[in-house]
């Protein structure tokens, strides 16, 4: 789920308000991102680790709580399944 955008068009593409937005696969990948990133946010503020969580577990965080917010959803389900089958620096 890498995305490659300019800087000046990211908070647009974050906000949900590009024009690339359009196509289903950057959606459903926007929002499986922004959920991993919140869910990952508020678990550290509401524990102990707090700002002591690691570059490493906080990205282990994160895909774990992309994996949990697709599932239930077949279209989710099938990017996700779709980007294992990619190069694991692409994914993450």
């Amino acid at each position: 789920m890498r995305f490659s955008i300019p800087n000046e068009r990211a908070l647009n593409l974050w906000l949900l308000n590009e024009y690339c937005l359009d196509n289903d696969n950057v959606l459903i990948g926007l929002a499986l991102l922004i959920y991993g990133v919140y869910m990952t946010t508020n678990n550290a503020r509401f524990s102990n680790v707090g700002l002591k969580l690691s570059l490493s577990t906080a990205k282990d965080a994160i895909i774990q709580h992309v994996m949990q917010g697709a599932r239930g959803s077949d279209s989710a389900s099938s990017f996700l399944d779709s980007c294992w089958q990619r190069p694991i620096a692409f994914v993450v």
